[in-house]
């Protein structure tokens, strides 16, 4: 998915089991001229199961606090 601007969002709960996931949206927020936030809610069956937030990205991000910062070393 690829937009100059705005806001995006998709309902993504049909990719995980129905026994563990009850719902699943992530939202993405981009600010010019490239900053990308990826907000994810989900509502897990059961409040007890362990949440992880998975990034790919061609090139390790560099981590700052709870933020990631992803650059396109193929574009410099």
């Amino acid at each position: 998915m690829f937009f100059r601007r705005g806001v995006s969002q998709w309902n993504a709960s049909k990719a995980y089991s129905t026994d563990k996931v009850s719902q699943f949206i992530r939202q993405f927020l981009h600010l010019q001229p490239d900053i990308i936030v990826v907000f994810d809610r989900v509502t897990s069956t059961d409040p007890g199961y362990e949440k992880r937030w998975l990034l790919h990205a061609i090139d390790e991000p560099e981590l700052r606090g709870s933020t990631a910062i992803v650059t396109d070393a193929t574009s410099e």
